[in-house]
């Protein structure tokens, strides 16, 4: 919810050429989860971590693709028409990676 200071989840990949992390939707990874909290903390796999984002797309070329896929590289933040930096305001305002070893959580 809205109001909530803080989700867990699981990225599918990271990308290390961005620092990004790919996580995709699902009836056990609701979309919400990446834009609702204030901090948002995110688990990645070692053994996800894609040295390129050319490595991700050809895993979606031999995979289904899912109904939705966001590639979180970074807290919201925007500056307004004042010029004032606002941190949180289209998505959390924290991210938070821990990465853990292959067989450390269950898939």
């Amino acid at each position: 919810a809205a109001d909530e200071p803080a989700a867990l989840g699981l990225a599918l990949y990271g990308i290390a050429e961005s620092g990004s992390l790919v996580v995709h939707s699902g009836p056990d990874a609701p979309i919400l989860l990446s834009f609702l909290p204030l901090h948002h903390i995110v688990v990645l796999r070692e053994s996800t971590l894609l040295p390129w984002l050319e490595d991700y797309a050809a895993r979606l070329e031999a995979a289904s693709v899912p109904r939705n896929a966001i590639l979180i590289t970074g807290p919201s933040g925007t500056t307004d028409i004042e010029g004032s930096y606002v941190r949180g305001a289209h998505g959390p305002g924290f991210l938070h990676i821990i990465i853990t070893g292959t067989d450390d959580i269950p898939e």
